[in-house]
Order: structure tokens, then sequence, then C-alpha cells
């Protein structure tokens, strides 16, 4: 918190805000950090194969066939809210 508080020190545009405005944006900035620091955190001990991997970066060609509608649905993490489990089968290519 304190960065972020020296960080918005040394900006001329946060001292027209007033003390509740900056102090807000200090705290969102701490609890964006502690998210992320947190994330980090479970990506690494996930040990994933490619934890860079992302869902702009489904391949639709034909062969692979998934359905970009059900990807963009699964993609909402309605499921995970819901506690519902899924299972997803067929074939895979891995890049090498």
């Amino acid at each position: 918190m304190a960065r972020a508080f020296e960080e918005q020190a040394a900006l001329t545009a946060s001292t027209s805000l007033s003390f509740e405005e900056r102090f807000g944006m200090v705290v969102d900035r701490e609890i964006a950090w502690r998210d992320t620091r947190r994330l980090d955190r479970l990506l690494k001990s996930a040990k994933l194969e490619n934890p860079q991997a992302c869902v702009e970066d489904i391949e639709y060609r034909q062969s692979r066939g998934p359905d970009k509608g059900i990807v963009a649905t699964l993609a909402g993490c309605d499921w995970m809210r819901n506690a519902q489990n899924l299972i997803l089968t067929g074939p895979s290519e891995h890049a090498t």
C-alpha cells in the first residue's frame, strides 16, 4: 500500500481527488496486488504443463472440432460457481 501511496503522491492528477477517492484507489490497488500474488501462487502450485495457455489461443480447426459457443460458455466459469464438474474428452494436440 505504501508503494501505491507514493506513486499516487507523485501524480499531479491525483491531487484533485478527495481523500476518500485517493484512499479507495490505494485499497483497490492493494486488493488487486494480493489477488495477483494469490493467483500466481496457485498457478505455480498447480504445476500446469502450459501455465501460459489461454482461451484466446484455442484452435477451432475442423479436425479438432470444438464449438466456439460452447467454449465461450465454459470460459464464463458458471459451471465452477455452481459447483459442477467438467470433463472434456476427445483428441488433443500437443505443441512441441
